[in-house]
């Protein structure tokens, strides 16, 4: 037996990019394990007529029917003609498939097999795979197969649910496939289980079975999130245009998908409001196809180094822009960009390297609506963002290389915006000073603060920064400066704080958890939501403090939680600037210790 899988290398729109039969005793068979008589000619020249094809082909074996599919009947202008040629024998079709390439008249076309659902032995293999279904469904309650069916069926309907959504997903289609009720049940579970749809879920499947997936579950699925698999990706876009009438909201990132068929997909969903394609090697042309999508309100276009913006200036009515990593972003576009969105509030352009000066000094004009600001802060003055009348959140990816000082933006933000900032985000190992953080506590109305991997967070630092009496989340992974006083003291300061998160931190020890039991139990806010702190990789140790019946208590009564696995932030721009890791963070943080010592944490 052989495995032949003609879509290696090739480029995704090509209809055979998605090839996948073996052979075995010289017939062939789909990925679906049904025998091949019917196979798809393409790039048929025009002037090649029926009587060319049918010849051609009739010396592989006996023809029981030929059809030319013109343009018209595609819809496609200029496209080539498709053949569909079904042959009585199926070795007759196992001798085509020997080669992808057929020459006919000094024109090569291309051969690839039909689908397993209009194969002529499809119905007997769909029945086969009902009865070993039943017989699956039968050896696992343990009943005789002669009464499998009337057993099962006997079920209600919420137990039947509850059966299929312990299958994986292949599983769910075929217990879907035995009878009309399992389909509605399998249809019922997709109502919840598929409102949002990961595409890693697809891998491993046939064609038929994910077709299959999409006209039971399509229609209930809301949200999208992934790369499409390589293995059938135009044909998966087809289904998702036809099949997923509900889509909100659709994420892509790691595929490759060409202008045209973006712009098939795009124009099925007018009404989409979010839309993600993360490292896709979009271009200007592809942006082109968003134009469709006219209620478009969210648009993150990450790492797509091509883009230079050209187009984006016409989706006017974008609330959120993410641009991160978009290093061709041309000043100008951008500035038209501006223009053009009244509405825009968030707009993230990190690592935008192209950017001016001109930009930063004009957004306080074209950017009247913007509350959240992401930036990566130039080697050049770009004080004029702290003028921008409503803003409220700001990322600010410091590099330390440059040599120019950021501390006038610190002092700027205190001038215009400490009434009205309330959330801080700075990025970058050791990227400010004790005269910066002394600015930042004079930002009176601030709830959020992340200071990751800087070292001049000691107790001096959160000393000045008992001032933030509206603080809320604290972030400061990576300090291990910190002592367990210092924390005590931040606490008992901090009336309102909900979130701390001091990951790396190794001096932090399981006294200052039972400690900070104690000032939570004496506050008096009328909260009903838990302290919450983030301890991966410091010396709260996560068995310890299973054993300690004050914290068991505590968490019981949703006075605190501790979470003891690090915190994954999507998009994290530090793992970009700095290659920060695990191992990284590790070895900076506590030194030469004993890797053994630390592996129960």
């Amino acid at each position: 037996m052989s495995l032949v899988l003609s879509g290696e290398n090739l480029d995704p729109d090509d209809p055979r990019s998605s090839e996948v039969f073996f052979t075995t005793d010289k017939k062939a068979y789909t990925e679906d394990n049904v025998l091949i008589y019917n196979i798809i000619v393409y790039n048929i020249p025009r002037w090649l007529k029926d009587d060319h094809i049918f010849r051609y082909f009739s010396k592989f074996g006996v023809i029981s029917e030929l059809r030319l599919v013109d343009e018209k009947e595609r819809c496609c202008r200029f496209s080539p003609t498709v053949g569909f040629v079904n042959f009585v024998e199926p070795e007759s079709a196992y001798r085509v498939l020997q080669k992808c390439m057929h020459c006919i008249r000094y024109s090569f076309i291309e051969v690839k097999t039909d689908n397993s659902w209009n194969q002529p032995d499809a119905e007997k293999a769909y029945s086969q795979k009902k009865r070993g279904a039943q017989q699956r469904k039968a050896e696992a309650l343990n009943v005789d197969t002669n009464f499998t069916v009337l057993n099962v069926l006997s079920l209600n309907d919420d137990c039947l649910e509850i059966i299929c959504g312990l299958l994986g997903l292949r599983d769910q289609i075929r217990f879907a496939r035995v009878c009309n009720r399992f389909e509605e049940i399998f249809k019922m579970l997709s109502r919840r289980a598929y409102k949002r749809f990961e595409f890693r879920k697809l891998l491993g499947m046939t064609f038929w079975e994910i077709r299959d997936f999409f006209h039971f579950a399509g229609k209930n699925i809301e949200k999208t999130t992934g790369g499409i698999p390589f293995k059938h990706r135009q044909h998966i876009i087809q289904l998702i245009r036809t099949c997923c009438v509900n889509l909100k909201r659709i994420t892509l990132y790691y595929c490759e998908i060409k202008p045209d068929c973006l712009k098939k997909l795009f124009r099925s969903f007018p009404l989409l409001r979010e839309l993600n394609v993360t490292s896709c090697d979009l271009h200007d042309l592809s942006i082109q196809s968003l134009q469709y999508l006219t209620q478009l309100e969210s648009l993150t276009l990450s790492d797509n180094w091509e883009i230079t913006g050209k187009f984006i200036k016409s989706l006017v009515q974008l609330k959120v822009l993410n641009l991160c990593g978009c290093k061709n972003i041309k000043t100008s576009h951008l500035i038209e960009m501006c223009r053009s969105m009244p509405n825009l509030k968030s707009l993230d352009i990190r690592r935008c390297e192209r950017l001016s000066p001109i930009f930063y000094d004009s957004m306080a004009e074209h950017c009247p609506q913007l509350e959240i600001l992401k930036i990566s802060c130039p080697d050049f003055p770009y004080e004029h963002v702290s003028l921008l009348p409503r803003l409220k959140h700001i990322e600010l990816l410091l590099d330390t290389s440059f040599s120019v000082s950021h501390t006038q933006i610190f002092f700027k933000l205190v001038e215009n915006k400490s009434q009205q900032l309330e959330t801080l985000k700075i990025y970058g190992k050791n990227s400010i000073n004790p005269q910066e953080i002394s600015f930042i506590s004079k930002l009176k109305k601030l709830k959020s603060i992340y200071f990751g991997n800087n070292q001049a967070i000691d107790a001096n630092a959160l000393q000045k920064l008992y001032q933030l009496e509206q603080l809320e989340e604290l972030f400061i992974r990576n300090s291990w400066n910190l002592t367990n006083e210092a924390l005590i003291k931040l606490l008992r300061s901090y009336k309102h704080l909900r979130h701390l998160n001091i990951e790396y931190c190794r001096q932090i020890t399981c006294e200052f958890v039972l400690e900070a039991i104690n000032i939570l139990k004496d506050r008096k806010d009328g909260s009903q939501l838990p302290f919450v702190l983030f301890v991966y990789r410091t010396s709260i140790d996560k068995y310890g403090m299973s054993e300690c019946q004050k914290y068991m208590e505590a968490k019981k009564e949703s006075l605190i939680k501790i979470v003891f696995e690090p915190l994954i932030v999507e998009d994290d721009p530090e793992d970009d600037l700095y290659g920060t890791c695990d191992s990284w963070l590790f070895e900076e943080s506590i030194g030469p210790l004993d890797m053994e010592e630390n592996d129960g944490n």
